[in-house]
């Protein structure tokens, strides 16, 4: 299948994507320095580390969907690609939950 050239992001739109991954980036380490202990990240609290998992799950869409262009593909490819993300980022919530470490 051949794909058209307005399938494709454009610049702005992958420079806005750009600058959301870079902001989230910066969300996600303000979460883990908010107690001040940058030493482990056994230190931090359950719903720090759940939040910036959110956080990476949402970027790890971002650029699934638009640097990827998964936003073009079928159905089943989104859903099989945001499974193994929720996939990925419950095993970590897991493993720390359970263990106090990632």
């Amino acid at each position: 299948m051949q794909t058209a050239a307005h399938d494709f992001p454009s610049r702005r739109a992958l420079a806005l994507t750009w600058a959301l991954l870079a902001g989230l980036t910066v969300g996600s380490m303000a979460t883990a320095l908010a107690d001040g202990d940058a030493t482990s990240t056994a230190a931090l609290a359950g719903t720090q580390v759940a939040l910036i998992l959110a956080l990476t799950a949402f970027k790890a869409r971002q650029i699934l969907h638009v640097y990827l262009n998964l936003r073009t593909s079928t159905g089943g490819w989104r859903v099989l690609f945001t499974a193994f993300v929720l996939a990925i980022v419950g095993v970590v919530l897991g493993g720390h939950l359970l263990m106090g470490v990632v």
